[in-house]
């Protein structure tokens, strides 16, 4: 988009301030949130990047899954 020093964060700043409340300010990269005052685009989004944290999720909506399915049967005893 534009190499160092030519006012990029400048103009997200400028932009920022004209929308005021009705916007979120996303960068592709943490040092580039950080210089922009934003959030990274996988953060804000919840976009799950690690295997780990993948793994994780998918084993507690399993859970889940399965005490939604014991809640079922017991609504019908």
């Amino acid at each position: 988009m534009g190499t160092a020093g030519t006012s990029k964060s400048y103009l997200i700043n400028i932009i920022r301030e004209r929308l005021q409340e009705s916007s979120i300010v996303l960068a592709s990269t943490g040092v580039a949130a950080f210089n922009i005052q934003g959030s990274t685009i996988h953060s804000a989004l919840s976009i799950i990047l690690k295997l780990e944290q993948f793994i994780r999720v998918a084993l507690k909506l399993r859970r889940l899954i399965q005490i939604q399915q014991k809640i079922l049967i017991l609504e019908y005893y």
